[in-house]
Parts: structure tokens; sequence; C-alpha cells
């Protein structure tokens, strides 16, 4: 009876032990508590002399940083983020499958989960156009199938690159070049 109660037990335990861990990390870097910690600790409010060491400490820090920020070679983070504009993901509403046929009798299936990242300003349309992309991965998923493709991809990688390659270029047909890149999330095979 023990036995079987045991897993109940030690979700419970493993929970309040992860959430223990989950509070130990929300510490911040500098060592300080979070605010509603420091205030449920009783904490003091911190000496006018503290205040100062402390920006000083931190000021210390950003400015150990920059190390090298002047070089022709380096660019700083605020560079390189407004350089890349920002992404989103569609997630296709259901995962995409594809039957695998040998001498015209299904032998297989493949389950496919399939996001495509978008330019974050493509984001509502892409939603609206989901039925047509769903048609189209579709469509290269099965041409793939019948070439024989889809069920190597997990021999051969650039089977996986090449349907990779297929499904954006049919993405960017419907939607533009606001598709960025093809994310292959999970595959899955069942011999039938």
């Amino acid at each position: 009876m023990m036995k079987k109660l045991s897993p109940f037990l030690l979700i419970p335990v493993a929970a309040m032990i992860g959430a223990g861990g989950a509070v130990a990390v929300r510490i911040s870097a500098d060592g300080s508590q979070p605010e509603s910690q420091e205030s449920e600790a009783g904490a003091e409010e911190p000496k006018e002399s503290e205040k100062d060491s402390s920006v000083v400490h931190r000021n210390a820090k950003q400015k150990k940083g920059d190390h090298g920020s002047n070089s022709k070679h380096s660019k700083s983070s605020a560079a390189l983020e407004s350089d890349a504009e920002p992404s989103t993901y569609l997630k296709f509403s259901r995962q995409f499958v594809a039957p695998i046929v040998k001498a015209g009798h299904p032998v297989a299936m493949m389950i496919l989960d399939i996001n495509l990242e978008l330019d974050s300003s493509d984001a509502d349309s892409a939603y609206a156009e989901e039925p047509k992309l769903r048609d189209a991965v579709l469509k290269v998923l099965l041409k793939q199938a019948s070439e024989g493709k889809l069920q190597e991809m997990f021999q051969n990688p650039e089977f996986l690159e090449e349907t990779r390659a297929k499904i954006l270029d049919e993405s960017r047909a419907i939607l533009g070049d606001g598709v960025k890149s093809v994310l292959i999330m999970d595959v899955g095979y069942q011999q039938l």
C-alpha cells in the first residue's frame, strides 16, 4: 500500500524543495534580497554611507564590463540588439501528420511539430493565413514522403535541412520575407 502512495507523497516534497530553490534564485546578483523579502525580514533602511558605496560598486561593475569597448572589432550589446529586429513565433494549432507509403500502402506515420520564426510585425497576418500555411507545409511533407526523404530524416540530416528549406520557401511565398526560419520542434514516427 505504501509503495502505491509514495509517488503521491514525493511530488509535494519535491515541489517544496523546488520552491525553496526558486526563492534562493530570486536573490539578486549584488547579494540584496528583493524588496518584499527585505520588508518581511525586518531589514532596516541602509545608512547614507552604505547607499553610496553600493552605487559605486555597481558603477565599477558596469565600467569593468566596458573593457575593450573602444575596439573597432567589438559592438556593444545595445548596438547588436538594435540591429536585430525582434522575432515572434507562429505555433500551428495542430501538429502535422504525414503518411509514409511503400508499394501503395501506408506503413508508418510521421508526426511533426513545426513553428515559424517571423518578424514581430508579421505575426497578426501570419495567424490569419494559417490555413494556407498548413496547406503549403503539408504539401511539402507529402512530396518529401513520396520521394522517400521524409522517413530518412533520422539518418540523413541533409533531408531534414532540405525539408526545412522547402517549408521556408513555401511560407515566404505566402507571407513574404518576414518569415525568418522554420523550427522543427518535434518529430514522431509510428509504425502501422
